[in-house]
C-alpha cells in the first residue's frame, strides 16, 4: 500500500538523519489528485514510470483559467502542471507558491503535457518559491483553489484562516512535516475513536481533505502568545521582560514596537525572556518571530517615563502586601510598588489594573443607597499611582504657601500638620493638582483601591483579610462616628490589602466624578457623566465626627456621597493620583 511505502520511506531518511528526497516522495504520490481529494484510496505505484490509468487521465486533462491573470479565457492550463508544483514542497519542510502566475505554460488541448519542460528545464524565475505559513494565505493559493478544483477553495481558506493554531501539527511539534502525513495516512478511512487527531476537519473521517489541509500547512507552526510581563518600563529601555505562548523554542527575535529587544533567551517552549530597548512613550506591540512566522500581543508594553516620581521601593513589601497573588499582580505592572512624587513630596503606591464588581455591599446594620445599584463589572486597564495617604496639611501648605483646614492651631487646635488638609471645595483642589501634575482618582479607580480585591462592605485588615461586613470591626481601620471628632494623623489605623490607610474614614474624600447613576452594563474604565446636574459632584469614604450621612452609613467602600462642588467642610479632605 502507498501508506506503507511513504512511511518506510520517511523512517528510513529519519534513521539516516536526513530528510527525504523529494523525488522518493513525488514518484510515490504520482497518482490521482483528484481522487484524494474526493476521499478516495491512494492509487499503487508498483514500478517507476508506471501509474494508474486515471493518472494519465488527469495529465491530459485541462481546465479554463477563469482567474489567473495574464492568460486568455481560450487558453488552457495542465491539471497536471498545476498538481506537479503542489507537491514540489513535500519532505522540503516549506510549502511554495506560485510566485509568477504568468509564467505557467500555457497549452492547447491537443498538446500532450508531457511536452512541458519540468521547471529546472526553463530559465529564469522557478514558478515556485519558499513560502511561510502566514503568506500561503495570499492570493496564489486562494486562486489556485478557485482555478485547479473549486470546491477546495473554501477549505484551504479555512486551514489558513485557523493560523497560529496549526491544524495539520498532529503530532504537536511545531512543525507539519513527515511525521504528520504518516500519521495521517496511516488512520485513512472512518475515525474509530472518539478523538481523531488526523480528522483535521472534524468531519468523522480521513480523507483528502484532511490530507489537503495538512499540505496548506506544511512547515514550522507559527508561535502564539499569551503574556508579556511586566506590562511597564522605563523608555530607557532595560527592563527584563518574560513572554509566555506555545512554539517559542526557536524563537530568533522579538521587537518591541518594531525596536529589536536583546538577550533573547529560551527557557522553554512556552517561556522566552529578552530585555527591552530604548523607546518612546507609550504602548507598544510585542512581536516574537520564529522560523514558523511571527506572533504579535498589540499594546501588551508600555515606555513610562519616570522623571516625575523617586522610587522608594521597587517591590511590594511582604509585610504590608501579604498577599502572595497580590504581590506577583503589583510586581507585574513593571512599575515600582512604592514611590515618592517629586514635585508635592506625597507617598503613592502602585495599584494594578483589574476587573471587579462596582456598587451595593451593605454592612450587617446598614444597608445601601439606590445610587448605590445597579452592581455592575468594571475593569480598570492601566496601572495607577494612588497616594497612601490624605494629602496633609503639611504637603498642601509646602506647594500652596497657606493652610486652609479648619482644624490648625489657628482656630485652637494642635499644630499637627499630618492630619488631613481640609475645608476645601472641589474648585480650590484644582491649582494644587494642576502645579503637581497629579489628580483625583475617579469614582471607580477609588472604589477598586478602596475595596483592594474585597467585596464586603469594609475593606480587609488585621484579623479579617478578606474584608468584613461588621461593623463593629470598622474603628481597627477607620476613624470614623464615635471617633475623637477631629481628623487624626494620617496613617494611624490599619491599611487595606494594598497598603492604602483611611479610606473609610478620617475625612471624606472628593473624587473626580460628576454625580450620575449607574450603569447596567459593564463599564471599561468609566469616568462618570460628561457634565452635572445641578454642580453636584461625589465624596467617597467616611468622616471623623459624627457628620450625619445624607443617605445611609457612609464608611462603607459602595457608599456615595452627594455635594456641591462649590462648598467645602472641615470633614472633607481628598486623595491623588496618577497614570505613569
Amino acid at each position: 500500500m502507498l501508506t506503507g511505502a511513504i512511511t518506510r520511506c520517511i523512517l528510513s531518511c529519519e534513521r539516516r538523519g536526513v530528510q527525504c528526497a523529494r523525488a522518493d516522495l513525488l514518484r510515490l504520490l504520482r497518482c490521482n489528485f483528484s481522487a484524494v481529494l474526493r476521499g478516495d484510496e491512494f492509487c499503487l505505484y508498483n514500478t517507476p514510470g508506471r501509474t494508474r490509468t486515471a493518472d494519465h487521465a488527469l495529465r491530459r486533462r485541462v481546465l479554463y483559467p477563469t482567474e489567473l491573470p495574464g492568460l486568455k479565457s481560450t487558453e488552457m492550463v495542465s491539471v497536471e502542471r498545476m498538481r506537479r508544483a503542489l507537491k514540489r514542497g513535500l519532505c522540503e519542510g516549506a510549502i511554495h507558491e506560485f510566485s509568477a502566475m504568468e509564467r505557467l505554460t500555457v497549452h492547447r488541448p491537443e498538446v500532450p503535457s508531457e511536452s512541458i519542460p519540468p521547471p529546472s528545464a526553463r530559465s529564469g524565475r522557478s514558478l515556485m518559491s519558499q513560502h511561510s505559513n502566514s503568506r500561503l494565505c495570499g492570493r496564489a493559493v486562494v486562486l489556485f483553489a478557485a482555478t485547479l478544483l473549486p470546491f477546495m477553495g473554501s477549505v484551504i481558506q479555512a486551514a489558513c484562516a485557523q493560523g497560529a493554531t496549526c491544524s495539520g501539527d498532529i503530532d504537536r511539534d511545531g512543525t507539519v512535516g513527515a511525521r504528520d502525513l504518516t500519521v495521517l495516512l496511516g488512520a485513512w478511512g472512518p475515525c474509530g475513536a472518539p478523538v481523531c487527531p488526523a480528522d483535521l476537519t472534524g468531519d468523522g473521517v480521513v480523507n483528502g481533505v484532511d490530507l489537503s489541509t495538512l499540505f496548506v500547512r506544511w512547515g514550522p507552526c507559527a508561535p502564539t502568545l499569551q503574556l508579556s510581563m511586566p506590562a511597564n518600563g522605563p523608555v530607557g529601555g532595560g527592563t527584563t521582560l518574560t513572554i509566555t505562548g506555545q512554539l517559542l523554542a526557536q524563537a530568533t527575535s522579538v521587537s518591541i514596537g518594531g525596536v529589536q529587544a536583546t538577550d533573547l533567551t529560551v527557557i522553554d517552549a512556552e517561556t522566552i525572556k529578552v530585555v527591552t530597548p530604548s523607546g518612546t512613550a507609550g504602548l507598544k506591540n510585542v512581536s516574537v518571530t520564529t522560523p514558523g512566522g511571527t506572533a504579535t500581543l498589540s499594546n501588551a508594553f508600555r515606555y513610562a517615563n519616570p522623571t516625575w516620581f523617586t522610587v522608594i521601593e521597587q517591590s511590594p513589601d511582604p509585610a504590608v502586601i501579604t498577599d502572595d497573588a497580590l504581590r506577583t499582580k503589583i510586581a507585574a505592572t513593571g512599575f515600582p510598588w512604592r514611590i515618592k512624587d517629586n514635585a508635592s513630596g506625597i507617598e503613592m503606591l502602585a495599584v494594578p489594573s483589574g476587573t471587579f464588581m462596582m456598587g451595593c455591599s451593605p454592612s450587617n446594620a446598614w444597608g445601601c443607597t439606590t445610587n448605590e445599584s445597579p452592581v455592575h463589572e468594571v475593569t480598570l486597564t492601566n496601572t495607577t499611582y494612588v497616594g497612601r495617604f490624605e494629602v496633609t496639611q503639611a504637603q498642601w501648605q509646602a506647594r500652596m504657601g497657606s493652610n486652609p483646614s479648619y482644624y490648625q492651631p489657628a482656630n485652637g487646635f494642635s499644630n499637627e500638620p499630618n492630619r488631613p488638609v481640609e475645608s476645601l471645595n472641589y474648585f480650590a483642589i484644582q491649582p494644587f493638582l494642576t502645579s503637581t501634575g497629579l489628580r483625583l482618582l475617579t469614582e471607580a479607580e477609588w472604589e477598586f483601591a478602596c475595596r483592594a480585591g474585597t467585596t464586603t462592605a469594609f475593606h480587609s485588615g488585621p484579623g479579617f483579610p478578606n474584608g468584613t461586613s461588621n461593623d463593629a470591626l470598622l474603628s481597627v481601620i477607620a476613624w470614623g462616628p464615635g471617633s475623637t471628632g477631629t481628623p487624626q494623623v494620617v496613617g494611624t489605623k490599619a491599611a487595606n490589602a494594598l497598603g492604602m490607610h483611611d479610606m473609610l474614614g478620617n475625612v471624606f474624600e472628593w473624587v473626580k466624578d460628576w454625580w450620575g447613576n449607574y450603569p447596567s452594563t459593564p463599564q471599561t474604565n468609566p469616568t462618570g457623566p460628561s457634565q452635572g446636574t445641578k454642580g453636584i459632584r461625589l465624596l467617597r469614604g467616611g468622616a471623623h465626627s459624627n457628620f450625619e450621612p445624607l443617605d445611609g452609613f457612609p464608611a462603607r467602600s459602595s457608599a456615595r456621597q452627594l455635594f456641591f462642588a462649590e462648598y467645602g467642610s472641615p470633614n472633607i479632605g481628598f486623595r491623588v493620583a496618577r497614570t505613569p
